[in-house]
């Protein structure tokens, strides 16, 4: 591929095929001619003159030449200085249709504790939030907001809903489910059942008092959540894979998924980054400890 002529990728979050084309989530360090004109949230500006910016590159699926260019750019606004701040940057993709995709976007680290600083609630931003892309004209809107670092995304067609898990402080990793009937908005960085690491309590508990939406569970201690997929033989049972507990959680919803109905955890022993259906009842798991690639069969 061309992947290492291009001098400016930093990072890469996640990968897709969709429509026989291969999708790539990256970051790519961008030099700022004059950082004055760049609104940056959470920051006083700009030092050094680079941001780091999500966007969507993308192939013709050829396998004997992966020739990537980028096809969509989250608006300079969002981007960010911090080399740090990549680790709370979400960027999980899915296939909503043939002509739509979701993007999870973190919040870059940028959001005060407290409720001074609601900036990351309006519209303009996109980070926090999850993203309906538009793969003809590259629109998109907002599907959900006051998410932290949303490493995990399934979208349930057949109940048009989409399930998302995410890093939230200590003692708030959260699975939560949007409904797609409106904008939903799960509180964070005001609202959060975990604290900070420092063991300060800012957070509001009550999501729904103050106006949020609740998460549909949350962890304590935290797992770590990666990626949840849907079981293969089964419309309510769902996989989720944890970095931090290295295990991964069999959940079986109601069939209006409005609870959980059982629940069976699996230790693995390694931090688990994501896991894709093969076939025959037989899931590949991407671990980091190793790393390595491993198989295991749902029987």
């Amino acid at each position: 591929s061309n992947l290492e002529k291009i001098n400016n990728l930093y990072a890469i979050r996640d990968l897709k095929v969709i429509n026989n084309d291969l999708y790539i989530v990256a970051f790519l360090n961008e030099y700022i001619d004059n950082p004055d004109k760049v609104e940056n949230v959470g920051t006083a500006g700009f030092s050094p003159r680079s941001c780091k910016r999500l966007v969507l590159l993308k192939a013709d699926l050829n396998l004997n030449d992966l020739e990537f260019e980028t096809f969509f750019n989250l608006p300079m606004q969002d981007c960010f200085t911090s080399s740090g701040s990549v680790f709370l940057s979400g960027g999980r993709i899915e296939k909503f249709d043939d002509k739509n995709i979701i993007l999870t976007v973190g919040d870059f680290g940028f959001p005060k504790y407290d409720e001074s600083d609601k900036k990351i609630f309006q519209e303009k931003y996109n980070l926090g939030k999850v993203l309906l892309i538009n793969l003809e004209n590259k629109s998109f809107k907002h599907l959900s907001m006051g998410h932290r670092n949303t490493q995990g995304l399934v979208y349930v067609n057949d109940k048009n809903l989409i399930i998302t898990t995410e890093h939230g402080p200590r003692g708030g990793d959260e699975i939560n489910i949007n409904y797609l009937d409106k904008l939903y908005n799960f509180g964070w960085p005001i609202a959060s059942y975990g604290i900070r690491y420092n063991g300060e309590e800012p957070f509001k508990k009550s999501h729904d008092k103050f106006g949020f939406d609740e998460p549909f569970k949350y962890f304590k201690p935290s797992i770590g959540p990666s990626q949840i997929i849907r079981k293969h033989d089964n419309d309510f049972e769902f996989y989720l894979t944890t970095l931090k507990s290295e295990r991964i959680y069999k959940i079986k919803f109601d069939e209006n998924f409005k609870k959980i109905e059982e629940e069976e955890i699996f230790t693995v022993g390694e931090r688990i980054r994501d896991i894709v259906y093969l076939d025959k009842g037989y899931y590949a798991l991407m671990l980091d400890s190793s790393p390595s690639i491993g198989i295991f069969n749902s029987n």
